[in-house]
């Protein structure tokens, strides 16, 4: 039963999945100027449809990773990872979804890490994406990958809102959203650390959340390199 659960929720996934990635490429296309010059206030309205496409498309990738884990456990295809590429490319794409928040990144990895390098991406871009979001405009979020004795720890760190004190230890119940984020209309599906959480528990790893409110929040993703 739980089998077909999930294969329920991945044909919904990939239903979702498939419009979601037409109407990004078509925005892209639309920015690029392939279709004709575009003028700044269509470019604003296009980012802001390419920005909602991408929410929608996390949130579906996280509905289904929750499905899996609660139902077959999550699977891992492991390789070699390089973590600084990886980093790289979520940072790129932040950026251009959410530009007015800097991403600063410092990955001093020597060995790869034995890892699923989609789900290991997945989980950055909940972590990272959270902190972007949380952030003002103009703020910076600091991520920095290193080793830690027998293992990699990446460091996720922003100045933004921060979490309050005594919700805390809510942070990874599924559809939680702190209150000052609700006051700040900048609540969420409430599943970006519930997920991440879960994919650095099925690698060996584990995830830390720290935060002080109106101070910021550090995230750190700790992995085995055995």
């Amino acid at each position: 039963m739980a089998g077909s659960s999930y294969e329920c929720i991945d044909a919904v996934s990939h239903e979702l999945r498939t419009p979601l990635s037409g109407l990004r490429g078509y925005v892209d296309l639309l920015l690029s100027g392939a279709t004709g010059p575009v003028p700044d206030e269509h470019r604003t309205a296009l980012a802001a449809i390419n920005q909602c496409s991408h929410r929608l498309e996390t949130v579906t990738e996280n509905l289904l990773l929750l499905a899996e884990a609660q139902t077959t456990g999550l699977r891992l295809v492991r390789t070699e990872v390089d973590l600084a590429p990886v980093l790289h490319r979520v940072r790129g794409l932040l950026a251009t979804l959410y530009g007015t928040v800097e991403v600063c990144v410092a990955a001093g990895v020597p060995a790869p890490v034995p890892a699923d390098p989609g789900r290991l991406e997945r989980a950055l871009v909940n972590i990272v994406g959270n902190a972007v979001k949380f952030s003002p405009a103009g703020g910076s979020v600091r991520v920095h990958a290193g080793r830690d004795g027998t293992g990699v720890v990446v460091t996720v760190a922003d100045q933004g809102i921060g979490i309050p004190a005594g919700e805390q230890p809510r942070v990874f119940q599924p559809l939680f959203t702190a209150s000052n984020a609700v006051a700040r209309r900048l609540n969420g599906a409430g599943l970006g650390l519930v997920v991440a959480r879960l994919i650095a528990r099925a690698h060996g790893g584990q995830l830390v959340v720290g935060s002080v409110q109106d101070a910021g929040t550090t995230v750190r993703l700790v992995l085995p390199l055995s």
